[in-house]
């Protein structure tokens, strides 16, 4: 790929009033990507930020014209996949956290991957949803990274480094109503589920999963903190509802 060129992607972000100052100073790592994507927007909760406080954003860090600042419901860590896939429909979307430094290769790296292997989501980072010998879910933090081939047993981390082709998703990916019930703080096993019903596998980026260097300062308030005591709950509440052990172990015969 030809260096800052700018490909049809969409690049999604969403951060908090927590966040915003050290997400926007460390901004540098998107705006010297080896290539550009054709938009990238910063989802912003329209309770915490006013139209004023956007442009002032905009001026004091000086963004180009395709990084573009939206105020929107919140939807918690959903924002940044929901309104990237309700709005660009026919969009490859990328997806990345706001407390992570990304090396220069990281956007080109997914592009090339998903230009190689468009029916697969792409990720820098995945665990292996895991069964005891019952068959029972082991909870998540037992789950290992230990898959290396295109699988439907990838649990994405979305923020890491995530690509998806348009069409991704089961038809209850934007059900608000579905998604409040079932996985309201848990985007990660939202949309993995929501891949896993419309049959569409996940592929590593490398052999092993990747992670990169956090912002400093970022992680006074973190979705991992929210998560913790109700993750597991949540997992298997959604794949109750789905019947999602069944069908994974149909999907993989």
């Amino acid at each position: 790929m030809a260096k800052s060129e700018y490909i049809p992607c969409i690049l999604s972000v969403t951060t908090i009033p927590e966040r915003v100052e050290h997400f926007f100073s460390a901004i540098d790592c998107f705006l010297s990507q080896s290539v550009k994507p054709e938009k990238m927007i910063v989802w912003l909760c329209e309770n915490y930020f006013s139209e004023a406080d956007i442009e002032k954003i905009r001026i004091k860090f000086a963004l180009p014209a395709w990084i573009e600042l939206k105020r929107v419901i919140h939807l918690g860590p959903h924002t940044r996949v929901f309104y990237a896939v309700k709005k660009f429909p026919d969009y490859p979307i990328v997806v990345a956290d706001d407390d992570m430094i990304f090396p220069i290769f990281w956007l080109e790296n997914l592009l090339k991957k998903f230009k190689n292997e468009p029916e697969y989501i792409h990720a820098y980072y995945t665990k292996t949803i895991s069964f005891d010998k019952n068959l029972a879910l082991k909870p998540q933090h037992e789950w290992l990274s230990d898959i290396h081939e295109p699988s439907h047993f990838h649990h994405l981390l979305l923020g890491v480094g995530t690509i998806f082709p348009p069409g991704s998703f089961h038809k209850d990916a934007l059900d608000l109503e579905k998604i409040k019930a079932l996985a309201p703080t848990s985007s990660d096993t939202w949309f993995t589920v929501m891949a896993i019903l419309k049959g569409t596998k996940v592929k590593k980026m490398f052999p092993e999963s990747q992670i990169f260097p956090i912002i400093p300062g970022t992680q006074k308030k973190s979705m991992w903190q929210i998560n913790s005591k109700t993750i597991d709950k949540q997992i298997r509440e959604i794949y109750d509802y789905y019947k999602i052990k069944e069908l994974l172990f149909k999907q993989e015969v």
